[in-house]
């Protein structure tokens, strides 16, 4: 084989295996996308209570608790 060809083979094998990845990132991305809708209330909630035990904050709505202490 000439040089030429085996170039032209190793460019190709190249090319395929990057569309085979931009592919699987994109399938992934999708995938992600699809989870997070789903469940996008759920994730907002737990971001809520986690947001409430870094600042200790338990507000609920327009109700104002003042910070919660363990006695």
């Amino acid at each position: 084989m000439s040089s030429q060809k085996i170039l032209r083979k190793k460019r190709l094998r190249h090319e395929k295996q990057i569309e085979h990845e931009t592919i699987r990132k994109m399938r992934a991305r999708s995938e992600k996308d699809a989870y997070f809708a789903e469940h996008k209330d759920k994730m907002e909630k737990v971001m809520i209570e986690r947001q409430r035990e870094v600042t200790g904050n338990y507000t609920y709505g327009d109700e104002d608790n003042g910070r919660v202490e363990d006695v």
